[in-house]
């Protein structure tokens, strides 16, 4: 008997099964809203995936200690698993992170590591990594889920093509925003079998790495890397689509104030890049959008109000 496996499968009701919802029957707009399940993102799949072939495999036991590094959402999915676990986790974050979400880790975590010196691109991937592989040789039972290499963060995501299959009976377009790669890869492998036709965009921000050389200091987390993804080269990408941080604000302000989805900075983008699409388009298509995580951890971030407030004085 596993002890710490039987502990992780108490959670696994807790992940998926995600609402796909129809926005705008006018334009054929379908959302998929990662942020209803444990932990309130997409990659809570991928953080359960990882640490359980780590369990499986004999890279954690009891005393092992999991780093990683993080901009929120891959780290408060760890955060929450290890916690479960009665195991020690230690985020590797930078100053982009949103308040609310660092508010989280702080919650769950005995010690945080926050670095903010800048790397060679202008923001902080690189120097967390190098962080990380200085304690990893320094400290023997810990273990890196590194969700930028770890073949199991986008293995996770082939079994989320089981849900959106049983959810929509035709899907055009798909559109999903890039950081490690991992979603984009994992549903692009597995959904040609569902949907022969369909066609998978991928969407990034200005500054990043993945598809462009050209580098510019990026404030909006959770989209985007400043290093090419080793999963991309493994995924079935029609198209991928560079959208500037003002478009994907926009996105974001859209998506709340036409369809009432507070979407976080990813999902902002990829509904941006969705009507685009839409709007190029001759003939009405079937788009879903992926919603990463919720609007919530944004707020200091990203200005939803996309109207001039009025108020009033009551004499």
């Amino acid at each position: 008997m596993n002890t710490l496996l039987d502990k992780l499968y108490k959670l696994k009701k807790l992940i998926g099964n995600t609402p796909l919802y129809n926005i705008c029957a006018e334009k054929n707009i379908f959302i998929k809203v990662e942020y209803y399940q444990l932990g309130g993102s997409i990659k809570m799949r991928s953080a359960f995936k990882v640490i359980e072939e780590a369990i499986l495999d004999g890279s954690i036991n009891e005393d092992t200690v999991v780093i990683e590094s993080t901009s929120g959402n891959f780290g408060i999915a760890l955060a929450l698993i290890c916690r479960k676990l009665d195991l020690k986790f230690i985020p590797v974050i930078d100053p982009c992170i949103s308040l609310y979400k660092k508010k989280k880790l702080e919650l769950l975590c005995s010690h945080i590591v926050q670095i903010t010196q800048k790397d060679e691109t202008g923001n902080y991937l690189l120097n967390r990594i190098k962080f990380i592989k200085n304690y990893l040789e320094e400290n023997k039972n810990s273990f890196q889920p590194n969700q930028y290499k770890n073949k199991n963060c986008y293995l996770a995501y082939n079994a989320m093509m089981e849900e959106i299959k049983d959810q929509i009976d035709e899907i055009d377009y798909i559109f999903i925003s890039v950081s490690s790669g991992a979603t984009v890869t994992g549903l692009s492998q597995r959904i040609k079998k569902y949907f022969p036709k369909i066609k998978i965009i991928a969407v990034d921000i200005e500054g990043s790495l993945i598809f462009s050389t050209i580098t510019k200091e990026r404030k909006l987390p959770g989209i985007g890397a400043s290093k090419t993804s080793d999963f991309i080269a493994l995924a079935d990408i029609h198209d991928h689509v560079i959208l500037s941080e003002e478009e994907i604000i926009s996105g974001c302000q859209k998506l709340f104030h036409e369809y009432g989805i507070l979407a976080g900075a990813s999902g902002g983008a990829a509904f941006y890049a969705a009507l685009q699409n839409i709007e190029n388009s001759e003939k009405k298509q079937n788009c879903l959008v992926i919603i990463p995580d919720s609007g919530d951890d944004y707020l200091e971030l990203i200005d939803y109000k996309c109207f001039q407030q009025t108020s009033y004085e009551i004499h």
